[in-house]
């Protein structure tokens, strides 16, 4: 049975008092899942007085890592399980401060073609899809499990306002410590309440055809004149 990696590390954190005063800062335990049991493997700080969902593993050619967030206005790359950190946005009093992570997973499974039996059709499952055996009853093939190399993050910037905005990662290298952050869709504002991996629907995508869905919020006048809707 596959470990899935989202399961297989946690974090706790404790609030302590900054010592040059202003928010208070986090202590940030980290555990991993070894043989049914929690293990603590390291620690870092954060200096803010809330961690959000600021801790997210994944892997990339069979290794672990995270997306985590010791400082608020930047995004870093972790190592697991050594807990070493090996790079990424630095701190900036303009930065974009994150608040939620979300890297798929996904999943390659082959049927066969009900037209060819000598055929199979390959698609790809994503997140909690992966682990769906409904929706893996009948495979030919089960690829392995694996996280995606994009990310999403959703956050804002300092001093901006509190709604968070969604913006695309580029998570390839993450053994160099690389990010690239993009405002790919615009400025498209996540959902009030909504976690972020309940915002992106994964189900089109492909290698070939990286097409995604993302749930957003769109405002809307009601004292405004109604757009006028011309016949085709």
């Amino acid at each position: 049975m596959e470990i899935d990696i989202r399961k297989k590390y946690e974090v706790s954190a404790k609030k302590i008092k900054n010592p040059k005063g202003g928010l208070d800062h986090l202590a940030v335990l980290v555990f991993q899942l070894i043989d049914g049991k929690k293990v603590e493997i390291g620690e870092y700080r954060r200096n803010y007085p809330d961690l959000f969902n600021t801790f997210v593993p994944f892997t990339y050619d069979d290794k672990d890592y995270a997306l985590y967030s010791p400082d608020y206005t930047c995004t870093r790359v972790m190592e697991l399980p050594s807990c070493k950190d090996l790079g990424g946005e630095k701190p900036s009093k303009d930065g974009f401060c994150p608040v939620d992570f979300h890297i798929p997973l996904l999943r390659r499974v082959s049927f066969p073609d009900s037209d060819d039996k000598s055929k199979t059709l390959d698609c790809w499952l994503a997140d909690d899809k992966c682990f769906d055996e409904d929706k893996l009853k009948g495979a030919s093939s089960r690829g392995f499990i694996r996280s995606a190399d994009i990310g999403f993050v959703a956050g804002c910037y300092w001093g901006e306002d509190r709604l968070w905005k969604i913006q695309l990662l580029n998570i390839s290298h993450p053994a160099y410590g690389i990010i690239e952050r993009e405002e790919k869709f615009g400025y498209i504002e996540l959902p009030r309440g909504m976690m972020l991996k309940n915002a992106i629907d994964m189900s089109n995508w492909e290698p070939t055809l990286q097409i995604i869905g993302i749930a957003r919020v769109s405002w809307q006048d009601l004292k405004q004149k109604p757009v006028e809707q011309k016949p085709f």
